[in-house]
């Protein structure tokens, strides 16, 4: 069986989770841990590495480029999260052209 990570409903769960608890929030759960999540992954299958454009995209569908932004100057600028270190340097570069 091949290796899936569940991009596809922590997208479809945003909707949801922004128009209960806010913006923050949203782009908190789904930037901030399920696509850090995503790409610890990532470096552990590369199954899901095929995955991770699609995921990208989704983010961008959902989130501004300004909103993706805000958030990235929030984060520290390493930060872990169960998964080991994240440099933010890495998520600005996957997702702000």
């Amino acid at each position: 069986m091949a290796a899936h990570y569940p991009w596809q409903e922590q997208c479809a769960a945003v909707a949801t989770i922004r128009k209960r608890f806010g913006l923050a929030k949203a782009i908190s759960y789904l930037v901030g841990e399920k696509f850090i999540t995503c790409l610890w992954y990532a470096k552990q299958d590369p199954q899901i590495v095929q995955e991770l454009p699609a995921f990208i995209a989704c983010i961008k569908k959902i989130f501004s480029t300004q909103e993706i932004a805000d958030f990235l100057k929030t984060m520290p600028r390493r930060r872990t999260f169960g998964t080991g270190p994240i440099d933010r340097t890495l998520l600005r570069e996957a997702l702000l052209p």
